[in-house]
């Protein structure tokens, strides 16, 4: 159960689960190699999306630098020029178009994406690492993720539930965890990584984010009510993967919602049956795999 003493072990198991990935990668790139050290913030939802994430960018980008964000941008976009020129050229040219859906649709995440990019300009070192790090970049960045997958074929995230079986006890729990490795720099996003606690109306909740997608919330856990993660989707025929940017731009504007957007309505719900209902009713843009596990009953679904 995630109640009582419990809760905080299975906090602790998800959350380092998700992490053992990352710790070598993530232990070189920090400066002087020194170790890992995973820092946690507070963000509080009821605040308007331009402040919520200040303090927290501010001092993660003190400890971290700007150098993971422009290396995993970086490599973003080469891939997707390399993979397909043509569609990159679309994006590139169309950017405006996705960003006017993201203002009329979900204004909120547009506007964390736009705090994020004005921090890292703040904060980046050079007028390279400033030029690699403009707005079209950091959104581009955030819309492969949204949109498309760029991850190697076989590599890309996954995650595990078990019911562990204790002698005695009906229900001993349940256990969810979710590996850290999507995307062309995973050591990047090791770098990238926080665990953040949002206070919502409904009390609070805990995400590994990478903070390169700050409006994503893949791996996460409400206390005493049930556990998210995100799995990538399918490869092969009816599935989307090589769509053409100009049908992924006609479906976003009629409402499709981005993956980022599916997985924030259920972290928003207040019980696994409320997150299950959101999930199986969300039409998403993009097909993926979520993972629920109810921290009450000991039950899951995909």
């Amino acid at each position: 159960r995630l109640s009582g003493q419990g809760e905080g072990a299975m906090r602790r198991l998800a959350l380092l689960a998700a992490l053992g990935a990352v710790v070598a990668d993530v232990a070189n790139e920090v400066e002087g190699g020194l170790g890992l050290k995973i820092p946690s913030y507070h963000v509080n939802l009821s605040q308007q999306p331009q402040d919520r994430w200040n303090a927290t960018l501010a001092d993660f980008l003190r400890l971290r630098g700007t150098r993971p964000f422009s290396t995993f941008y970086s490599a973003v976009l080469e891939l997707m020029e390399k993979k397909d020129s043509e569609a990159f050229n679309y994006y590139l040219t169309h950017v405006a178009d996705f960003e006017s859906a993201y203002a009329e649709l979900y204004p909120e995440a547009l506007m964390e994406m736009r705090v994020l990019a004005e921090m890292l300009q703040r904060h980046a070192a050079s007028e390279e690492e400033r030029a690699a790090l403009s707005w079209h970049r950091v959104f581009l960045g955030q819309l492969h993720i949204q949109i498309e997958n760029i991850g190697p074929r076989l590599g890309e995230c996954t995650s595990v539930v078990l019911r562990p079986k204790v002698e005695g006890q009906d229900q001993a729990g349940i256990v969810h965890f979710r590996n850290w490795d999507f995307g062309p720099r995973p050591n990047a996003l090791g770098s990238a990584s926080a665990s953040v606690e949002f206070q919502d109306g409904d009390g609070s909740f805990t995400c590994l984010l990478a903070l390169t997608h700050i409006t994503k919330w893949t791996t996460c856990i409400r206390p005493g009510a049930f556990s998210i993660s995100l799995n990538a989707r399918l490869f092969g025929e009816r599935h989307e993967r090589g769509r053409a940017p100009a049908e992924e731009l006609r479906l976003l504007k009629l409402g499709r919602p981005p993956r980022t957007e599916v997985l924030r309505r259920l972290m928003r719900s207040s019980s696994y049956g409320d997150a299950l209902t959101a999930a199986a009713l969300s039409k998403p843009l993009t097909s993926l795999y979520v993972i629920l596990a109810d921290g009450v009953a000991s039950q899951a679904a995909v």
